[in-house]
C-alpha cells in the first residue's frame, strides 16, 4: 500500500523499519507512547489497527472504514396467507439475514426471499425485525406486519379405530390436545400415559392423521410468539394449547425416565443421517434432536392436515 505525503512531511517520515522494511513501521500503543515524535512522523498502531501522525504536540489518527458495510435491506412485499406471513425482500449476495420476532430473541436464519413463518394467534399485528449482517457490522430493519387475526377452533372430539381424542384446528390443521393412545404392542406405560418407540410414522397415528415435522412444531410454537407456556396449559383453557404434558422419555438400554416435570418429548416426521428425529419442548422453547427410534420411548400427537 503506497501513502502520498506532501514533501514537508515526506521529508520528516520515520525511517523504513529495519526488521520487516515496511515504509511505516509498526507499534503497539504503548511503543508509540515510548516515541520521541516530531510533526509528520508516522507508525502503524497495531493495538487499534489504526494509522498514528504526530502533530501540533500530540498523536493524531487515521482509521480505515470496513468494508463493505451490510447494505440495507429492500422489503419488497408483505403477504398473509391463511395462518402463514410472507416477506418478500432483496439483499446483497454477500450478506446474511437473520430474522426477530421483537418478543423473542431467539433469531432465525433467512435463506431466501420470501421467508415465510407463522403468524402469532390471538393479535391482528407483530413487531420484527430483520437483521443484515457481514464481516464488517449490521443493519437492523425494524417494521410492523399487520395481517387479519386467525380463527382457532374449539376442541372437539374425533373417533378413530374406536380411539376417541380431542383435537384444535389451528390454522390448517387439526392438533391432538392430549397424546395418542393405541392398541400398539410397541408401548410403555407411565401414569396412564403411552410412550412409544417407532421405525415410521404408520406404527402410531390413526389412519388419515400424522406425526407433525420438526418445521410444523415449530409453527405452532412461533404462533404463540414465544409464550411456549400457554400451549401445556392441561386444561386447554387457552384456546391455544394443545396440552402438552412434560412426561420427558424413556431409555429403553438404561431403563430409566428422563427430563420428567421439565420437558415435552414427541417425535417428528422428520429423519437425519438414518434416524427419526423428535422435538423437545419446554417453557422456554423448542429443539431438535434425531436418535434411534429403537432405543428412546416417547409420546405421540398426531395431525390432521
Amino acid at each position: 500500500m503506497l501513502f502520498f505525503l506532501p514533501l514537508s512531511l515526506a521529508a520528516q517520515i520515520v525511517l523504513p523499519d529495519k526488521k520487516t522494511k515496511d515504509c511505516i513501521p509498526s507499534m503497539t500503543q504503548t511503543e508509540i507512547n515510548q516515541l520521541v515524535a516530531a510533526d509528520g512522523y508516522f507508525v502503524f498502531n497495531t493495538t487499534s489497527g489504526c494509522l498514528n501522525y504526530w502533530f501540533a504536540g500530540s498523536w493524531k489518527e487515521i482509521c480505515g472504514e470496513c468494508t463493505p458495510q451490510p447494505t440495507m435491506l429492500k422489503i419488497d412485499s408483505l403477504v398473509q396467507k391463511e395462518n402463514l406471513g410472507y416477506i418478500y425482500f432483496t439483499k446483497s449476495p454477500n450478506d446474511s439475514l437473520d430474522f426477530y420476532f421483537l418478543q423473542s430473541a431467539q433469531p432465525i436464519k433467512v435463506k431466501s426471499s420470501p421467508h415465510i413463518f407463522s403468524l402469532p394467534y390471538n393479535s391482528s399485528f407483530v413487531a420484527i425485525s430483520l437483521q443484515v449482517r457481514n464481516a464488517c457490522g449490521a443493519r437492523d430493519t425494524f417494521f410492523r406486519f399487520s395481517y387479519q387475526p386467525i380463527s382457532l377452533g374449539e376442541i372437539e372430539y374425533f373417533t378413530v379405530e374406536s380411539v376417541k381424542f380431542p383435537a384444535r384446528k389451528i390454522g390448517n390443521t387439526w392438533w391432538m390436545c392430549e397424546d395418542y393412545k393405541n392398541t400398539s404392542e410397541k408401548l410403555h406405560l407411565k401414569e396412564n400415559e403411552l410412550m412409544v418407540t417407532i421405525k415410521s410414522k404408520e406404527d402410531v397415528c390413526p389412519a388419515g392423521w400424522d406425526l407433525p415435522t420438526v418445521k410444523e412444531w415449530d409453527g405452532l410454537l412461533q404462533s404463540n410468539a414465544g409464550n411456549y407456556t400457554t400451549v401445556f396449559d392441561p386444561a386447554n383453557n387457552n384456546n391455544s394449547s394443545i396440552g402438552l404434558t412434560k412426561l420427558g422419555f424413556y431409555n429403553w438400554e438404561e431403563k430409566k425416565y428422563y427430563s420428567t416435570g421439565s420437558a415435552s418429548y414427541h417425535w417428528a416426521n422428520d429423519y437425519k443421517n438414518g434416524k427419526r428425529k423428535y422435538v423437545v419442548v419446554t417453557e422456554n422453547g423448542t429443539m431438535a434432536f434425531e436418535s434411534d427410534p429403537q432405543t428412546l420411548y416417547m409420546p405421540v400427537r398426531c395431525i390432521k392436515r
